[in-house]
């Protein structure tokens, strides 16, 4: 009689295609994969083969923009740029590389990828050189109950309480903002990131964005 063969792929059995040939579609994982290819005949004859497939993704690249801004201290724009990014990172990673490209440090907490990240400072010297308060958002900041210290605790540095209680870094994610920490958030192509200082836990009085109160970077 004519032999009858199967083909087991990974603990998984498949039947022979009218051509005589076997298909399967193999999930892979990042890295090494081992996949075990065994043949066995309906006399009960056996062949088996293991072979390592090593997955290794490129990632896609993204179009992203990138904006850090001083405004609420008269410090204008710090950075403004698009730049083309590979697609598997975070905003955090992002807005790390894009301000140590531009010779600025932070101090953060935790990783750039991970929900631990948390931005506290962002250091370059002279950063707060020129740096002036408007009426107007002194006006608000006294109607919120801020007291403003007038001059920086560190003249290079720009980061949380530095002229009020309420002082600190917020980040936008195509004109939202991101509840959650940066370095949970992937970017996307065509994404704008835009971190802003705040002298007010998150109410920007200078743009059209008015941010929750809840939640920081």
């Amino acid at each position: 009689s004519r032999r009858q063969r199967q083909m087991c792929i990974s603990d998984s059995y498949h039947s022979r295609e009218t051509d005589g040939t076997y298909e399967y579609n193999l999930v892979l994982t990042e890295g090494p994969n081992t996949v075990v290819i065994k043949a066995v005949d309906n006399e009960g004859y056996t062949a088996e083969k293991t072979l390592t497939v090593t997955y290794n993704p490129v990632a896609e690249e993204a179009r992203v923009r990138v904006i850090v801004s001083g405004e609420v201290l008269g410090l204008g724009t710090m950075i403004d740029e698009t730049i083309t990014a590979k697609s598997d990172q975070t905003v955090a990673q992002i807005v790390e590389d894009r301000l140590a490209a531009h010779g600025y440090s932070t101090i953060h907490d935790g990783v750039a990828d991970a929900d631990s990240y948390f931005l506290r400072h962002v250091m370059k010297t002279g950063i707060t050189d020129g740096w002036s308060i408007s009426a107007e958002e002194r006006s608000l900041l006294e109607m919120l109950g801020y007291d403003i210290a007038e001059g920086p605790k560190n003249p290079n540095s720009l980061g949380e309480r530095d002229f009020t209680a309420g002082s600190g870094w917020m980040v936008t994610l195509n004109h939202y903002y991101i509840a959650q920490t940066m370095g949970t958030r992937p970017i996307r192509d065509g994404d704008e990131i835009h971190l802003i200082y705040t002298l007010s836990v998150g109410t920007v009085s200078y743009t059209h964005l008015t941010l929750p109160t809840t939640s920081r970077v």
